[in-house]
């Protein structure tokens, strides 16, 4: 399935060096070809093959919740702007200097406050957050890949 980005107002509908069909995420040349090529006579600076605007354009459209959690975090960049929602401190480690974590983008004020480092940690597993709580035990984790014995549960269903 190909997805038809419009071009933006102002920008050129064909590429600057050929004049053939643009790039999926380009808004000036049809090829990485063309952009190696493009020599600049007026003295302005040369476009960059890759458009940061359309690449954004095609995710959007390949993944409708983007646009829900670029709203939501708008929102909330908002709220804060206006006072009605204060920057609190990382969950884990008490550090002021923080970035705002949604786990319900339909609600832009539950947001749980953690620091950059928590933050990638957070999303690449290391730690857990449960109903805005944090519920992390470095000695707990098991490491990627451990084939050791788990223990039994307590419980069987028959």
């Amino acid at each position: 399935m190909k997805i038809h980005i419009p071009v933006r107002e102002g920008m050129p509908s064909s590429c600057n060096v050929c004049g053939q069909e643009l790039h999926s995420k380009s808004e000036f040349y049809c090829s990485p070809r063309c952009f190696d090529t493009y020599s600049i006579s007026d003295g302005k600076e040369k476009p960059q093959f890759l458009s940061k605007w359309k690449i954004r354009k095609k995710k959007m459209a390949q993944d409708p919740l983007i646009s829900i959690r670029e709203k939501t975090r708008a929102k909330t960049n908002d709220l804060l702007k206006q006072g009605r929602l204060k920057r609190g401190s990382c969950v884990v480690c008490q550090s002021p200097n923080v970035l705002p974590h949604h786990e319900d983008y339909a609600d832009p004020l539950n947001v749980i406050w953690l620091c950059e480092q928590h933050h990638i940690a957070y999303h690449d597993g290391k730690i857990a957050l449960f109903n805005g709580e944090l519920r992390w035990n470095p000695e707990k984790l098991i490491p990627k890949g451990y084939q050791g014995f788990f223990p039994a549960k307590k419980y069987r269903i028959i």
